[in-house]
């Protein structure tokens, strides 16, 4: 009797421990995932912080006004 209830809870243990660690490697391959678009979306914020940037140093330097397709939603914070 002790040997079948000791049997079926390391048979139960092995099957918890399957569930628990497919749930791990799926949460690792979701948080890559994640990971891998913040990185997108980090250099594609960098890239038009930089075109910003050059583009204000620019109007410091006496460039003149910015390009008519870039006044539209700014126009409020220039006046």
């Amino acid at each position: 009797m002790l040997f079948i209830l000791l049997t079926t809870f390391a048979v139960l243990n092995l099957f918890i421990a399957i569930v628990v660690d497919s749930m791990s490697a799926v949460e690792h391959a979701e948080q890559e995932q994640t990971r891998e678009l913040v990185s997108v979306d980090h250099d594609a914020v960098l890239a038009e912080l930089r075109a910003i940037r050059a583009e204000l140093a620019e109007l410091r330097r006496g460039g003149g006004a910015p390009p008519a397709s870039d006044r539209g939603a700014g126009a409020e914070l220039s006046a």
